[in-house]
């Protein structure tokens, strides 16, 4: 209760900070405007929801929970302004008309529920929930509110999530992607109510106590609110960091099967070991562990140079046993044999050939290489895992190695 309770006050400082933080944005720039009005109609709900300023909002207007109605009022309001922030924020312009169409479709709710709320049934109990929930007056203001808003947050939800899976990976994807979780969130908060309502006006006995429902909606309110301040406040830098971190990480991973077997071919190239859990569970220094990995692994490939098959032998195996395979991926298979090939003639004592090491030098970056090797450390699992056969280690006359090639910024081949 006291977690519940802390959230929803953060929460509420949050949207007033944001509220007036983008005023000043909102009067000089049109498109900031739908945003910046979710927030303050958003901040002006959670206010009301607290029982205290409801409860002296009431007495001093005189008009039993006329707080509540200031705040679906309120959450029309947002709603649609939501749905039009998320139309900018995803790059879909929509014609004058639409708009317009969706601001009568919000004010017709608005004036349809505040026609309706003189007629509900009310008591002092403060539990607007139960007592307004019987009754044709009680269908008209609970199905327009509940019909507009669940509408409304069912097309942000489809928007975001179509815009955030089209969108390039950072900040734009992160941020559709969490407000759309935060409007799929509030879809849920209106159908619990929904089914609460239906329900008990049809003499049904509702799954949970109204008690319960309120709880329960308070709970789904205030993770929705939160995912949506997130996805719509996030910093561009934290979130280019966090990707980034993931995309190291998940390198760090892949990489480790093929460091370890080339580390465990050269003991003395290596300085230190890296124990596999203990490499998953530390996420510190991640770019310079993922940078250390790519030299260690280059420094092994130059130790193992005499082992190396020739690369027509190698060429030649790979065209024999992986068909359907070309291109960048057909390079990475032919090193990957060739390292799988040296590692075993290492361990034979035979030697390949004595020319000077073909270093990879083509590439215009850190991440190329590391895209490289990434393919190369998934054929060289394929080989070790037997899906490929491994390539006999049998002395060939040399030939001049080639050297990888990055042909674009994420193609490689041999």
């Amino acid at each position: 209760m006291v977690t519940a309770s802390l959230l929803e006050t953060v929460i509420l400082l949050l949207l007033w900070a944001i509220a007036v933080w983008r005023a000043s944005k909102a009067m000089r720039l049109p498109r900031q405007r739908p945003l910046t009005t979710a927030f303050t109609a958003l901040a002006v709900v959670m206010t009301l929801s607290q029982d205290a300023i409801a409860t002296r909002l009431d007495e001093a207007l005189g008009i039993s929970s006329v707080a509540t109605l200031f705040k679906h009022l309120g959450g029309l309001v947002a709603s649609g302004a939501v749905l039009e922030f998320i139309s900018q924020m995803a790059g879909q312009a929509t014609s004058r008309r639409a708009r317009l169409t969706r601001y009568g479709l919000g004010v017709a709710a608005g004036i349809t529920i505040t026609a309706a709320f003189p007629f509900l049934p009310r008591s002092e109990n403060r539990n607007f929930l139960v007592d307004s929930a019987g009754g044709a007056p009680a269908q008209v203001y609970w199905g327009t509110w509940l019909l507009y808003l669940g509408t409304a947050l069912a097309l942000a939800t489809k928007l975001c999530w179509r815009q955030a899976r089209q969108a390039p990976v950072g900040r734009l994807c992160v941020g559709l992607g969490l407000v759309g979780s935060g409007t799929a969130v509030g879809m849920l908060y209106a159908l619990n109510k929904l089914t609460f309502v239906v329900l008990y006006y049809a003499g049904y006995s509702p799954p949970f106590s109204s008690s319960e429902t309120l709880k329960i909606n308070n709970l789904l309110l205030n993770l929705s609110l939160l995912f949506i301040v997130l996805g719509t406040t996030l910093p561009a830098r934290f979130v280019d960091i966090t990707v980034q971190t993931m995309r190291d990480y998940r390198a760090l991973q892949e990489l480790y099967p093929l460091w370890r077997a080339l580390c465990e071919a050269n003991p003395t190239v290596v300085l230190g070991d890296a124990d596999r859990h203990r490499d998953r569970l530390n996420p510190r220094t991640m770019r310079l562990r993922l940078y250390r990995r790519v030299i260690e692994i280059r420094d092994c490939r130059l130790a193992l140079h005499p082992f190396l098959p020739p690369l027509s032998e190698a060429t030649a195996w790979c065209a024999a046993h992986t068909k359907g395979i070309d291109g960048p991926q057909a390079g990475a298979v032919v090193e990957a044999a060739r390292l799988v090939s040296a590692i075993d003639a290492k361990t034979q004592g035979v030697h390949h050939n004595d020319i000077a090491p073909d270093t990879p030098t083509d590439f215009k970056n850190l991440d190329e290489e590391i895209h490289w090797l990434r393919q190369v450390a998934r054929a060289h699992h394929s080989i070790v895992a037997s899906v490929l056969p491994p390539m006999p280690t049998v002395p060939n006359a040399a030939t001049a190695p080639v050297t990888p090639a990055a042909s674009t910024t994420t193609e490689k081949s041999l």
